[in-house]
């Protein structure tokens, strides 16, 4: 009997694991992975985007470069393989700017290669005929330099190296200078000397980035060795050099020279870059593409323009849809094609990250659809009692591709619906046309966009992280997920 139990036992035994399989590996993998987006994460995202150290992530901006790289980061961490080199697609863009212009004598010099000066609050020429030279730290200054009103200030050696002592005698100079009415305050810098690249140069601001310093206004240029020499000689350069080694003295006090600085409006091209990762699918020439829009506004004067809900709350949503999606497919949940997951930069500049990208999209591979994600943590004044419901846009240009999808997930998600009045395509706001799912409707792939048409403070400062709809935004993520998940996972064309 014994054996005859045992023979039973392995004739039953694949039918019980055919029906106690773990959920994950069931034809409901699709919901059981949406409920693996965690809401503390959805938060924390969402809470660094749109915080005061990104300044509203205008483009281009150091802000904006912060959130692109943090979103690298998150990309990289969820095992996401990079589409681009270091997940970054960099492209430039156009910006009015203000440049400076110094003219020392008889040389004008280039900004970012003979100099460098961050922008004082007031912009206004500044003209002398008197330069004078003092020691960096302030101390022991000659009876010469005790009124340095209408006069240029060169503060030796200027920065000899990077440590704290060095920038804490130079502001101690810089100081001074402005309290004995200085205009402008020279200063040889150790970057120009080991020949750093500009992008090294710009980092020259960061030196002087303190309160103290800022307060005041006074315009401290850095500059190159060949400044200096152009300014005294290389003879009088080099005794200057070797009084002040003996004695920390600067007995040379001053030169008639015509010094000028001024600024001259221009366009300049800075690089921003889209962020690109993306899951292998079993056929990897074929694309699903789920995006959002990372920049926003930036800051304007005083005001920060915040973007909590434009586009913090799509971007957050991205990177936890690529976390799970990730997770699924290390378990064995192999999508049919590609899943690309891209957050765009500069669509407030008129989609112009979203057209980059599908501009240079590879010929040889094919985009199946285009889920956007822009607005979906707040609720329009239409929808204040319906707590639970978001805007899809473009289902009925492809109704054949969507819909089936759609109507599935709704099934899955009761008390969650899709609302589709602001669909048609007559649409008077042009929504369509208005993020980045319309570059890829231009090459006529299907697109889906995820909206919740808040308007109370849209583009404006009060757009905050208090305001967003926690619990709404999850519920959307899900929805999101889910839909991208089966259409990832199906057949297509």
């Amino acid at each position: 009997m014994a054996n005859m139990k045992n023979f039973f036992i392995l004739i039953l035994l694949p039918f019980f694991n055919f029906f106690f399989v773990p959920v994950s590996g069931q034809s409901d993998s699709a919901f059981y992975y949406s409920e693996k987006i965690l809401l503390p994460d959805l938060k924390s995202d969402l809470a660094f985007l749109a915080s005061p150290r990104l300044e509203g992530r205008g483009t281009p901006g150091t802000g904006l470069e912060m959130a692109g790289d943090f979103i690298k980061e998150k990309f990289q961490g969820a095992g996401l393989k990079p589409f681009f080199r270091d997940y970054k697609q960099i492209f430039y863009q156009e910006m009015d700017t203000l440049l400076p212009v110094l003219e020392i004598g008889r040389h004008k010099y280039s900004f970012g290669k003979d100099y460098y000066t961050s922008f004082p609050k007031t912009r206004n020429k500044i003209s002398s005929n008197n330069i004078v030279f003092a020691n960096a730290n302030g101390k022991d200054w000659p009876g010469t330099l005790k009124d340095l009103r209408n006069k240029i200030l060169v503060l030796l050696p200027g920065l000899t190296n990077g440590d704290d002592s060095s920038e804490q005698k130079v502001s101690a100079g810089i100081i001074r200078a402005h309290q004995l009415g200085a205009r402008a305050v020279l200063l040889p810098s150790c970057q120009f000397f080991a020949g750093k690249d500009k992008k090294e140069i710009d980092q020259l601001k960061d030196q002087f980035d303190n309160p103290d310093i800022n307060s005041i206004g006074l315009p401290v240029i850095c500059v190159s060795r060949a400044v200096i020499l152009n300014l005294v000689g290389k003879n009088n350069f080099d005794s200057l050099m070797q009084t002040f080694e003996k004695s920390n003295l600067i007995r040379f006090a001053g030169i008639a020279i015509s010094f000028r600085l001024k600024y001259r409006k221009a366009k300049v091209l800075k690089p921003v870059f889209n962020v690109a990762g993306f899951i292998p699918g079993k056929d990897t020439s074929r694309y699903l593409v789920i995006g959002a829009h990372y920049d926003h506004l930036g800051r304007m004067g005083d005001r920060i323009y915040y973007g909590a809900d434009d586009n913090a709350s799509g971007t957050a949503t991205l990177i936890q849809l690529a976390r799970v999606f990730s997770e699924a497919n290390r378990n064995g949940h192999i999508p049919q094609m590609n899943v690309l997951f891209v957050a765009f930069t500069a669509e407030e500049k008129g989609l112009a990250g979203s057209d980059y990208f599908v501009s240079k999209f590879s010929s040889k591979n094919r985009i199946e659809a285009m889920i956007n994600m822009d607005m979906i943590g707040r609720s329009d004044n239409n929808h204040r009692s319906a707590k639970d419901y978001v805007f899809v846009i473009g289902r009925d240009y492809n109704p054949g591709f969507w819909m089936s999808t759609l109507t599935d997930v709704e099934n899955e998600l009761p008390g969650f619906y899709a609302d589709y009045s602001i669909n048609a395509e007559n649409d008077p706001e042009l929504l369509m046309q208005r993020s980045d799912q319309y570059p890829f409707f231009q090459q006529e792939i299907p697109v889906l966009f995820f909206f919740d048409d808040m308007k109370k403070d849209y583009h404006l400062p009060s757009d905050t992280v208090e305001k967003i709809n926690w619990d709404l935004l999850k519920k959307r993520a899900q929805f999101i997920f889910l839909t991208a998940y089966k259409i990832s996972h199906k057949e297509v064309r």
